[in-house]
């Protein structure tokens, strides 16, 4: 169902709060606030929502229900979505600059060729996203979890990775420039050829990793368990 903008606000003031499914795309919704925490008369439900293209900066919109929901070419730069969730959603080539998705859910959600730049995913989860040729670049991901994501041809330099859970994730061909990475676990996780020059990885387990062509790895303070170097060989055991 097509709502403007003006009676998405009319039949909010009045206290609707479940608009999944209607369709507001191309809607300037800058600043808009929809806090599940601060709000004393519920949630907002945007389920399925229809926002592909809308311009969402500087939004407040935490906790929000947005499973399923398409934001494709949406703008989001410097939006607030903690603890959204966004499991399933389409948001590919959408704009997340800056963007604030701590404890956010983005399980099987769609990032192909998204812009994440210095975008914080402290705590998120990426497990089965697609984000392939996304940008990540200068990201936090405290804790992030990104097992089984295809993140193939995606930008991760100079990207803050502790803690990060990347099991079985495919990271072929990804940019990991000054990448910093530690304490985390990365068992079958796909590098091949991945740029890795300059990153740092410490205390990492790369159990069943693939680093096959791998650029300039340094993994010798890593956990290499049937680990395929970059050189084809295959490291049993360095414990």
């Amino acid at each position: 169902m097509r709502i403007t903008v003006e009676q998405l606000l009319q039949q909010y003031a009045i206290g609707e709060r479940d608009f999944s499914g209607v369709d507001l795309s191309e809607a300037d919704l800058s600043g808009a606030v929809w806090d599940k925490y601060e709000n004393p008369m519920g949630a907002t439900d945007l389920n399925g929502i229809n926002l592909s293209q809308s311009k969402l900066r500087r939004s407040r919109l935490v906790g929000i229900n947005f499973s399923g929901a398409n934001l494709s070419g949406a703008d989001l730069i410097d939006a607030k979505l903690s603890c959204a969730d966004l499991s399933g959603a389409d948001l590919s080539r959408a704009n997340l600059i800056n963007t604030d998705l701590i404890r956010a859910k983005l399980i099987r959600t769609n990032l192909r060729g998204s812009d994440l730049g210095g975008a914080d995913l402290t705590e998120a989860s990426f497990c089965d996203a697609i984000l392939e040729d996304a940008n990540l670049r200068y990201c936090k991901m405290r804790d992030a979890k990104f097992s089984r994501a295809n993140l193939r041809n995606s930008g991760l330099d100079s990207a803050l990775l502790l803690r990060t859970d990347f099991g079985d994730a495919n990271l072929s061909g990804a940019d990991l420039y000054s990448t910093y990475v530690k304490d985390a676990n990365w068992r079958g996780v796909n590098l091949s050829n991945a740029m890795l020059d300059c990153a740092v990885f410490e205390q990492v387990d790369l159990t069943n990793a693939d680093l096959t062509g791998a650029w300039d790895a340094d993994v010798d303070s890593c956990i290499l368990f049937n680990t395929i170097m970059p050189d084809g060989g295959m490291v049993s055991n360095n414990l």
